[in-house]
């Protein structure tokens, strides 16, 4: 199915899920950064004093409320909003604690906004203009940021990848893959998932062009896609709970083989974004939209904690990311 941007309401109604339903599963592409990075004043997001001993789990609604949670004991550290008239759809963060949300202001024009941790200014923004910005993932080893993003006129997906965070990206496409989510490994290799002739593609790090990793077997909808330490973390985000799961799958010699499924239990069904980090699996909680659940990784099972957003009612939460205090 191919995702239209440039309406919130055909985004979600194109893959089949309602905002409630909360599990919207992006098409994305690249960004063509035209403006100045970091162009905001390095003093602005000062971090609050509550938050800086410790790390925090951001989560964001659609709709750009973004509540960042004490992690992983609960409680709201702070809130804020992006911008009350643009979408709001990916999250991750840097090695540094730094969180970037990728925002979509109309079908041409797009942002990547960047907060320090605990900050609720930017402390930097990347232009994403002619692209529907999706997704992101940080390279821990060099700070290169990936972003996943859609071109609304030619319907062609590809990765923009801005060198240390900064300037303008270079671009990458793959003419068999309609690229989704992103993540890197920890040697600088990235690997996008979506839909097309396969289903998965790594670029290795300084390779100029995708590969791609055959997969053992065929998701039902492939999803947020994670790196898990040792492999590679795959949500398959099927409509019915028992096709919703994590795929470990472990890439050798462009062969992606899946080698367990972490199933999670205690919300009634999962977003398309998730976050892997201490022995632990976030994501957000689907129909049940101002919830993110935490559960053991890979184990999975029951849900251990529940993270609630405040007075969001009819919006869902949806990325999700973790930053570490420094």
């Amino acid at each position: 199915m191919r995702w239209v941007p440039g309406s919130r309401a055909n985004n979600l109604d194109v893959i089949g899920l309602s905002r409630t339903v909360a599990a919207c599963l992006i098409v994305v592409a690249l960004a063509a950064c035209t403006g100045e990075p970091r162009n905001l004043p390095a003093a602005a997001g000062e971090p609050l004093a509550a938050a800086k001993g410790g790390d925090l789990l951001y989560a964001s609604t659609i709709e750009g409320r973004v509540f960042a949670f004490s992690y992983p004991s609960g409680g709201i550290a702070s809130t804020f909003q992006i911008q009350s008239s643009a979408d709001v759809w990916g999250a991750c963060a840097d090695a540094s604690g730094n969180v970037f949300f990728t925002i979509e202001e109309s079908a041409t024009s797009s942002r990547i906004d960047e907060y320090a941790h605990g900050g609720t200014t930017p402390i930097g923004s990347l232009r994403d203009d002619g692209y529907v910005a999706a997704d992101c993932a940080s390279d821990p080893a060099s700070g290169d940021l990936a972003v996943t993003s859609f071109d609304a006129a030619s319907g062609a997906s590809n990765v923009a990848i801005y060198r240390k965070a900064r300037g303008k990206p270079a671009r990458f496409s793959d003419a068999a893959l309609t690229v989704q989510f992103c993540a890197y490994d920890g040697q600088g290799d990235l690997f996008v998932d979506g839909t097309g002739k396969h289903q998965l593609a790594e670029l290795p790090k300084a390779a100029r062009a995708f590969r791609t990793i055959a997969l053992s077997a065929q998701l039902v909808r492939p999803a947020g896609v994670e790196w898990d330490g040792t492999d590679l973390a795959i949500e398959d985000n099927g409509f019915h709970r028992k096709d919703a799961a994590i795929d470990r799958v472990q890439i050798a010699n462009s062969r992606g083989t899946i080698i367990g499924t972490t199933h999670l239990r205690g919300l009634a069904n999962r977003g398309a974004t998730f976050w892997i980090a201490g022995g632990d699996v976030v994501t957000s909680g689907g129909q049940q939209g101002n919830r993110v659940g935490r559960w053991n990784y890979p184990p999975g099972g029951r849900v251990l904690k529940i993270f609630r957003g405040e007075k969001i009612r009819g919006q869902t939460l949806y990325g999700v990311t973790i930053s570490n205090a420094e």
